[in-house]
């Protein structure tokens, strides 16, 4: 009888204990701060001003989170398509993670990010801003920059959001420069 007394007692032991570690996970996978408030799946999002098309966003997930600085987050990347005042696509960028803030007019790219004009001209950087309101990109990361004729590499960049205009920190890189 006392083993049986023991072991029924070293089981409830074992069982609250059990419990009391699932709480505190719980806890801390469900704290306020840091659990999104909406979490969306395959989402289009569409921003436009005075009935003109500015952007369009396509992520596979977004989460909503409040708090002081509200912010969107898109933890499994998006791809943005960027329009001109005419509604015509003027540039594209993709990454493989992305927060939004300020109602959508401000977005921080990271990872694997890539920019792409009309022209076919591509950014390749590990992190980028994105100023809708100054309609500018940039970035303090390394950037590499493929055109048709040029591969150019730098030290960050800051481009106008169509990325046809740009400033290269500290370029270098390989040019093909025509005879005539």
């Amino acid at each position: 009888m006392a083993k049986f007394g023991v072991g029924y007692l070293l089981s409830i032991l074992i069982l609250f204990s059990s419990c009391e570690s699932d709480v505190d996970v719980f806890k801390f996978v469900m704290d306020d701060e840091e659990a999104p408030v909406i979490t969306s799946f395959d989402l289009y999002i569409t921003q436009s001003d005075s009935g003109k098309i500015q952007y369009k966003i396509f992520c596979p997930r977004l989460g909503l989170f409040e708090g002081e600085e509200p912010y969107k987050d898109l933890p499994k990347g998006f791809n943005a398509e960027i329009f001109d005042d005419n509604a015509k696509p003027e540039s594209f960028i993709s990454a493989n993670k992305g927060k939004l803030f300020n109602n959508n007019t401000l977005m921080d790219a990271r990872d694997n990010v890539v920019v792409i004009n009309v022209e076919g001209d591509t950014l390749y950087t590990e992190h980028l801003i994105w100023d809708g309101e100054k309609e500018i990109i940039f970035t303090d990361d390394p950037v590499e920059i493929r055109t048709k004729d040029d591969i150019i590499f730098g030290d960050g960049l800051e481009a106008n959001q169509s990325f046809t205009k740009y400033t290269i920190k500290n370029p270098r890189g390989e040019s093909n420069l025509d005879d005539d």
